[in-house]
């Protein structure tokens, strides 16, 4: 979204205009004259994924620039990832920015975003799964990313493995999507 329209990511799904038919029994919803995939249209290996990235997770003095630590699943706390660790279609929402949205505004700077390709993520052997939120468009997780695997010593060691790599991949100039502090 552009600075000059300073609305916000729920700004934006409340104009996302009304469904079409896609010709194929798909619903497609269009936005700004572009077209966005349904939800219930297959996730396709040349679809990018979006994840939230909290500032402290951007590392300057570090290589990766993303820690591995965003890609873990959360263990603990009021909403561990038990079915895995979240990620949003690109192809489904009409800003980026529009993951955001469950976050309250004025904490907004204190996010970025990174993308992922739906191909990478099969190179590394992750399923990805479609799971539904009313609150952002094309929410999936990634089964394999799941609090009870992390707990386990002998899962883990394998899991960050693949954290790792998805980190080093996010890291890339081409992957951040936007970096903390941005202005909406």
């Amino acid at each position: 979204m552009s600075g000059a329209e300073g609305r916000g990511p729920s700004h934006d799904r409340q104009l996302l205009g009304q469904s079409v038919g896609s010709g194929k029994g798909t619903r497609r919803r269009q936005h700004n004259g572009v077209t966005m995939k349904s939800e219930a249209d297959p996730i396709t290996d040349d679809e990018w994924l979006l994840r939230r990235v909290r500032v402290e997770m951007f590392r300057t003095e570090k290589t990766p620039l993303i820690s591995p630590k965003a890609f873990e699943p959360r263990v603990s706390g009021r909403e561990p990832d038990t079915d895995g660790i979240s990620f949003y279609r690109a192809a489904c929402l009409a800003n980026p920015e529009d993951v955001l949205a469950t976050i309250a505004p004025q904490r907004w700077q204190e996010y970025g975003i990174v993308r992922l390709s739906v191909s990478f993520l099969k190179s590394l052997k992750l399923s990805l799964v479609s799971k539904p939120d009313d609150r952002v468009r094309g929410h999936v997780v990634i089964p394999e990313l799941n609090a009870n695997d992390y707990g386990s010593d002998e899962k883990k060691r394998v899991l960050k493995a693949i954290v790792v790599k998805l980190a080093e991949q996010a890291s890339k100039d081409e992957n951040i999507v936007r970096r903390p502090g941005s202005e909406q």
